[in-house]
């Protein structure tokens, strides 16, 4: 997408304190997209093994190009998933950049945004729908000293605003951008009945 994902500056310290990839490491990238973070991770950590989960086919069959490109084949799979409904591993570090724009706030877009997909930006009730239903999903998804690592731009204070109950940690970001935030797998359990009775409350 365009501008870049902060996820950068984490793969660029391989997302040091929580995670070592230098280590042995099974990873997944949700919302893949064109598979660029994931790609990433591996391209630049040669002990993981890395999941492209996307629901488009179109973007990834793209993600499967890339990878092409990238000579990656053997270390990168592609998963046609609705979010986890495909995905059958579990992970020491998922990655997330999901949807996380309004419908409304959709057409306020710089105009550079009208060259993605729609289905790349926009969630519903807030543009919170997706990254919390992640939210509730993931802690299945990781090994017990697991972390997952959620994207929502500038969208934190809604994300915030939407769970008032979680304590959230964000990851500083030296080179700028913003909404990143990082949960063990402890934590998800911790707070996995709020990220429910959001989305009973508001989706259901």
């Amino acid at each position: 997408l365009i501008p870049r994902s902060p996820f950068v500056e984490l793969i660029d310290n391989g997302f040091k304190p929580w995670v070592d990839l230098m280590q042995e490491s099974r990873v997944l990238d949700m919302c893949t997209g064109s598979g660029c973070i994931g790609l990433a991770i591996a391209h630049y950590f040669e002990h993981c093994h890395v999941d492209l989960a996307d629901l488009s086919k179109d973007a990834l069959q793209l993600a499967k190009e890339n990878r092409q490109a990238q000579q990656l084949n053997g270390r990168v799979d592609c998963i046609l998933s609705d979010l986890f409904d495909q995905v059958q591993e579990k992970y020491r570090l998922i990655v997330a950049n999901p949807p996380y724009v309004d419908a409304a706030e959709y057409n306020d877009l710089p105009e550079e945004f009208s060259h993605e997909p729609k289905m790349a930006l926009v969630s519903d009730h807030q543009g919170m729908e997706i990254p919390i239903r992640i939210l509730a999903q993931a802690a299945d998804y990781l090994n017990d000293n697991g972390f997952l690592f959620l994207e929502v731009g500038y969208n934190d204070e809604v994300l915030i605003n939407c769970l008032p109950d979680v304590s959230f940690q964000w990851v500083k970001l030296r080179l700028g951008g913003q909404g990143i935030c990082v949960f063990s797998r402890a934590d998800l359990l911790k707070y996995r009945t709020k990220f429910e009775e959001y989305l009973k409350t508001h989706v259901a």
